[in-house]
């Protein structure tokens, strides 16, 4: 079995005369649908509603992935390539200043056209 561990906490940084703060709100623990198949997977995991909901206000979370002993042999391996933590964001909720971005998802079922500015490439 393999799992995900988020481990979610307030970090508070914002006395530069004090040593930062680290405060655990939560851990959720998500089992990874991973095969014995031998061949790369794409695996998407949604964290529970609420996970970064609190008092205080969760603005860290570190991950862990753990894989349990192997039951039949004496060895396990598990590789993980271009592991990225995605928080989604709703378009209108999102800053009026411009960022860089690399993903972008369509929650609904129609095509999505989108359009940005950017500053031009310099020869």
């Amino acid at each position: 079995m393999v799992n995900a561990r988020f481990d979610v906490y307030h970090f508070d940084d914002t006395d530069p005369t004090e040593d930062p703060e680290s405060t655990l709100v939560r851990s959720v623990e998500i089992p990874m649908p991973v095969t014995a198949s031998g061949e790369w997977e794409r695996i998407e995991l949604a964290l529970p509603p609420g996970t970064f909901e609190g008092d205080p206000a969760p603005n860290m979370v570190l991950l862990y992935v753990s894989v349990d002993p192997p039951r039949a042999t004496g060895e396990t391996t598990l590789d993980i390539d271009d592991m990225a933590f995605v928080e989604w964001r709703d378009a209108s909720k999102m800053p009026a200043w411009s960022g860089v971005y690399d993903r972008v998802r369509n929650s609904g079922t129609g095509a999505v056209s989108l359009s940005f500015s950017g500053f031009p490439a310099r020869r």
